[in-house]
């Protein structure tokens, strides 16, 4: 493909994005906040993760949770925590708030990929709404426990495991939903290999250190994401087939459990290092990143 063809279709890939931007400067610079904070959670998991990785077993003693939660958790100990903790509060706040404005906004809902993207975006409202809570949780009761603490995000998706199978039909919702979750993964993957991710990135007027940088530290945060989204819903894949609510793991837990293996540290390494790689990508792209509707 020649020069002419890439910036023809990259032509069409902006006009098409342009259709669906969203136009509101101040829900933009909301949606721009969000970015930030959800970038530093990120960031703070793989940074927590890297231990992991690095010690002789998954089940060693390094007490922080590899987790958004746990991330959360490691602000709440610092000197400056809760004033912190209160700052990131507001910014996923602000990043829920924005994800449920585009999942509500007019759009043709007799397409069904504008339908699957409303769906996503609600989602991300309601588990970047329940991140804010954690932190703001944090904040007021000085870094205890608030339901976001140890085994928090682990316990949690165990807690909805076993309330599921506890239901009629309960077991083969959870296999399917494992299943989706490892197309996720894969879509992740793929979104990092072929850049889609920039078509929502604006760089027409950056310099080429900054469009390039943002172009590798998403291609690796990507997926790195996909890696996490396998990892984790192969857990919950397993639990569903030996009807184990146990077997499905949180974040912390399964990242442990892969690393208690040479090749499985080198994974979780990857993973680790990705993630921190997506925060940075999140952070620095979040003031050219266009805001677009489903």
């Amino acid at each position: 493909m020649n020069t002419t063809q890439t910036g023809q279709q990259m032509h069409e890939v902006s006009e098409s994005i342009d259709a669906r931007s969203i136009d509101s400067d101040a829900l933009v610079t909301v949606g721009k906040i969000g970015w930030v904070a959800k970038g530093i959670v990120y960031g703070l998991i793989g940074v927590i993760a890297i231990p992991i990785a690095l010690q002789s077993g998954g089940s060693g003693s390094s007490g922080d949770q590899a987790s958004r939660q746990g991330a959360i958790a490691e602000i709440a100990e610092n000197s400056f925590g809760g004033v912190l903790l209160v700052a990131i509060a507001i910014g996923l706040a602000i990043y829920a708030l924005w994800r449920l404005t585009t999942a509500v906004m007019p759009g043709d809902n007799s397409d069904l990929d504008t339908l699957a993207h409303r769906v996503a975006y609600l989602g991300s409202a309601l588990l970047y709404g329940f991140l804010a809570w954690s932190a703001l949780s944090f904040a007021m009761s000085g870094g205890g426990s608030s339901g976001g603490g140890s085994g928090g995000d682990g316990s949690t998706l165990e807690r909805i495991s076993r309330w599921m199978m506890e239901r009629s039909g309960g077991r083969w919702a959870l296999g399917l939903g494992a299943i989706v979750g490892l197309g996720v993964a894969g879509y992740f993957g793929y979104k990092g290999v072929e850049k889609k991710f920039m078509e929502q990135i604006d760089v027409v007027d950056a310099g080429s250190t900054e469009r390039t940088l943002i172009e590798r530290l998403g291609v690796i945060g990507w997926i790195g994401r996909g890696i996490v989204v396998a990892l984790l819903s192969a857990f919950v894949l397993e639990a569903a087939i030996n009807a184990d609510p146990d077997e499905a793991k949180g974040l912390d837990q399964a990242l442990r459990n892969v690393s208690d293996t040479w090749w499985g540290s080198a994974l979780v390494l990857i993973a680790a290092v990705s993630l921190i790689a997506y925060g940075a990508f999140a952070i620095i792209s979040a003031r050219r990143r266009r805001l677009v509707g489903p």
